[in-house]
């Protein structure tokens, strides 16, 4: 069996899928085509603290009494619990170290990528990231290149001061499988719950998924998407094409459904109120922050 990146992104995991696997919607796309399909993207991105703090209390007590690799591993699932619980900045200096005594170890390099872009070092970030997909390249469900790209983009950004609402982040295309949807939907859990508004580089990549969801996929769950995006950004020109892309998705909808062609995923978007809903939900990401666990823990192994 593969090891996966750290246990708490296993338990994450599987925490999404067995919450939805079993769980399938009919969703239409901009061609009118129906599909069925179980990846809702913005499903499961409540981080719920208090799992993860009763985890990291009970890898305290185990690194306490285990010796040798255990408690290596231990330590390095106690770094990776740290960052989700917004202590990125006390868990580096132990991933630092661990690093020292296994620069090779594929878990420790990928855990360093996530961490030193939470810091705003994406050219390290980057480094770490290549590093631990040449240990192992189907990472992560083979959804790494989503990493990789968003790394990229803020690699240049900082290089030539690029705008990220005038690039190609992700490089989606119509010929991409729909396989691309689990990934995306995979990715965007594990980014979305640790990443504050404002973020005019998620906004970006946020749209070009709403993008390919809305032509191969789901116009509803492009409207998500779309709102969200609007949430971490505070650009007024990128807000109001944001807002005429759900008012094409809306009213396409609309249309569809008169034609006898409707998804059974959210329904107010055929009702008069539908604006204040969308709306209630990019207000609710406008001033989104991370939780920040703050008791007492472990600095020094």
């Amino acid at each position: 069996m593969k090891k996966i990146i750290v246990l708490t992104i296993t338990l994450l995991l599987l925490a999404t899928q067995y919450g939805q696997a079993c769980l399938n919607f009919y969703v239409i796309d901009s061609s009118g085509r129906r599909h069925m399909h179980d990846d809702y993207p913005t499903s499961n991105l409540d981080l719920n603290p208090k799992y993860y703090i009763e985890r990291l209390k009970e890898l305290e007590q185990k690194i306490k009494k285990a010796s040798g690799n255990s408690r290596f591993e231990n330590v390095s699932d106690y770094c990776a619990f740290l960052i989700k619980l917004g202590r990125t900045r006390d868990a580096l200096p132990i991933l630092e170290n661990l690093l020292k005594e296994r620069p090779n170890e594929y878990t420790l390099n990928a855990n360093m990528a996530v961490a030193l872009e939470l810091m705003g070092e994406p050219e390290r970030a980057l480094e770490y990231l290549r590093k631990s997909l040449k240990l192992q390249p189907d990472s992560h469900y083979n959804s790494e290149w989503f990493h990789e790209r968003i790394l990229e983009a803020a690699v240049l950004q900082k290089k030539n001061k690029t705008s990220f609402q005038s690039m190609n982040i992700l490089k989606l295309s119509r010929r991409d499988s729909l396989e691309r949807i689990t990934e995306i939907s995979y990715q965007l859990r594990e980014r979305i719950p640790l990443t504050p508004s404002l973020n005019p580089l998620l906004s970006k990549v946020l749209t070009e998924c709403a993008d390919f969801f809305r032509s191969r996929l789901s116009l509803e769950w492009a409207i998500d998407l779309y709102a969200i995006a609007i949430g971490y950004t505070a650009d007024q020109p990128t807000i109001g094409n944001l807002w005429k892309q759900i008012n094409i998705c809306r009213t396409r909808l609309v249309e569809l459904r008169k034609t006898g062609k409707e998804g059974s995923v959210s329904k107010y978007l055929y009702k008069s109120g539908w604006v204040k809903v969308v709306t209630k939900q990019i207000n609710e990401w406008k001033n989104y922050k991370p939780y920040h666990y703050t008791g007492q823990i472990i600095t020094r192994f």
